[in-house]
């Protein structure tokens, strides 16, 4: 399915909002991360065998009422509807063991609102919303992607949500290593993925990750911006568990 196919669908649903199921459920999906997603590691085994998980993956499908006025409402559907087709997707057999069964990953068919649309369909809809920090909610299914939440994203938390994400994400060591002796951060392959969005929000890449740091000194320096930056390649792990 094209981006540009996948973006008129959208644009449909918000126009016309046939009556139908209510949006899908996030208490079913919440419950599913809580009992199968520890520290951001998978137990894809025990969440294929969870009627909660694959009774949210069914009211993504049946769903017709993607939120349309309440940016944050749309946001946190994008987001869970993301992160639990791309579990699905691992559950029905995609890897992530390559560059190039990412890309099939992110090509992958799913139902969402009665029509067929791929994860990357999802991350264009996404950027059209201008939010940079709903790419530290994302999670790719590799260890080096940002840890998958524990919990599904709620409108009513989302802002304070994507703060913590972004923070969570910004200062995981095992994910980016900053060293300011040196002037030197070893940062994730999202932050060169998505460099144009952190920014275009805050001049350069080193000033946007200060305002995630806690560090008031560390801070201070990376807003200097004579910081050297280095991408190391994704490690094509699995983040938990392999499904059976």
């Amino acid at each position: 399915m094209s981006l540009l196919r996948t973006a008129a669908l959208f644009l449909l649903l918000v126009t016309i909002q046939p009556p139908a199921m209510a949006a899908a459920d996030y208490d079913l999906l919440e419950g599913a991360l809580q009992r199968h997603v520890q520290q951001g590691v998978v137990d894809y085994p025990g969440l294929a065998l969870d009627p909660a998980f694959r009774q949210f993956i069914e009211q993504l499908g049946r769903a017709r009422s993607l939120p349309t006025e309440d940016r944050a409402a749309r946001l946190a559907f994008l987001i869970n509807a993301y992160n639990a087709l791309t579990l699905h997707a691992i559950l029905q057999g995609e890897s992530i063991g390559s560059a190039a069964a990412r890309r099939r990953l992110l090509n992958s068919t799913h139902e969402l609102m009665g029509e067929p649309v791929t994860l990357a369909g999802i991350e264009a809809e996404l950027e059209s919303l201008a939010e940079p920090r709903a790419w530290f909610a994302l999670a790719c299914a590799a260890v080096t992607c940002p840890r998958l939440s524990s919990r599904s994203f709620r409108p009513e938390q989302l802002d304070r949500q994507l703060d913590e994400a972004a923070r969570r994400f910004t200062q995981d060591r095992s994910r980016n290593r900053l060293q300011p002796a040196r002037r030197l951060a070893l940062l994730a392959p999202l932050w060169a993925e998505r460099r144009a969005v952190f920014e275009a929000e805050a001049g350069s890449l080193p000033v946007y990750i200060a305002l995630w740091v806690d560090d008031r000194r560390l801070a201070e320096s990376l807003r200097q911006e004579d910081w050297s930056l280095e991408f190391p390649p994704h490690e094509w792990l699995l983040n938990g568990f392999p499904p059976r």
